[in-house]
């Protein structure tokens, strides 16, 4: 389940038009900006709690880090940037079924922002937990 929802998501990433690069795995450079990177997060399951017929509830949680430049001059700027993203992700993994047939429902469960002082610099990171549920 894990390979099949983290290229679904990065597919569904990629169709971010403010959205310049897309990685399904996490990254410590990025060659354009902005830049949306794929990690896992963590897992839970329930066993026999899912409709219909007491089916098997996986869940994966993945955060989707959206990652922007930043330097003394273009704050403003990176702020602006990411919050363009995350409004455009917000609207595609918003739709429960967004991510079928990977999962069967996903869920934006938090977001958090910070600063990373990575590679090729300092950049401003925004973080999207998905929470995506399947049948088994």
């Amino acid at each position: 389940m894990w390979a099949q929802v983290r290229a679904k998501i990065a597919e569904v990433a990629d169709t971010a038009a403010s959205v310049a690069v897309v990685y399904a795995y996490p990254t410590s450079t990025e060659d354009d900006y902005p830049a949306v990177s794929v990690l896992g997060a963590e897992n839970e399951s329930e066993f026999g709690n899912g409709a219909p017929s007491n089916a098997n509830v996986q869940t994966v949680v993945f955060t989707v880090r959206v990652l922007y430049t930043v330097s003394d001059e273009n704050q403003q700027e990176a702020e602006e940037k990411i919050d363009t993203v995350l409004d455009e992700l917000m609207a595609l993994f918003s739709n429960p079924n967004s991510l079928s047939p990977a999962c069967d429902w996903v869920e934006p469960a938090s977001a958090s922002w910070a600063y990373q002082d990575r590679g090729n610099g300092l950049v401003r990171i925004a973080d999207i937990k998905l929470r995506c549920r399947k049948l088994q």
